[in-house]
């Protein structure tokens, strides 16, 4: 009796080693360990975007473009980078509203790394009816410091990069 409850139980604490192992294979890195372990290639710089979350914002996902190419969505709570060459570049995000400051200009030098907030506005537009109550927000580019993009981007998670 005893040897078997004692087999019942090795059984147990393998199978739970072996979830924890497949679960830290499945789980994308943090944002803070791929912030702290990966710098451009050489010879290209790095855009970090990333749009935090709060309970009253829109569930809009709007498109963030560089230079008028779409790369990414601004998915609330994520984060996400891309590399590319060095040069001069317009940074904007799809947006219901118009209103001043929203994109950006800048221009990057190689092993720059740039970290761009979705700040978001979700009363932009909003209304009711008979199909009930909607918001549409607007958005806007900000280049942020890398002292305080670092503590905003460990409460996102990583969502990919390139």
């Amino acid at each position: 009796m005893r040897a078997t409850q004692s087999r019942r139980r090795s059984w147990r604490i393998l199978a739970g080693l072996v979830c924890l192992a497949a679960a830290g294979y499945a789980a994308p890195p943090a944002a803070a360990q791929v912030a702290a372990s990966a710098l451009p290639p050489a010879g290209q710089a790095r855009f970090w975007f990333y749009r935090e979350f709060f309970p009253n914002d829109s569930g809009d996902m709007p498109a963030i473009a560089l230079n008028g190419a779409p790369i990414g969505y601004g998915l609330s709570g994520a984060n996400f980078y891309r590399d590319v060459p060095p040069g001069r570049y317009h940074l904007s995000v799809a947006s219901i509203g118009m209103d001043a400051n929203q994109a950006q200009d800048v221009t990057v030098e190689p092993g720059a790394v740039v970290y761009v907030k979705i700040g978001s506005l979700p009363s932009w537009e909003e209304g009711g009816g008979d199909r009930g109550d909607y918001r549409r927000g607007t958005y806007y580019v900000m280049l942020m410091p890398p002292q305080m993009a670092s503590l905003e981007l460990a409460q996102t998670r990583y969502s990919g990069g390139n």
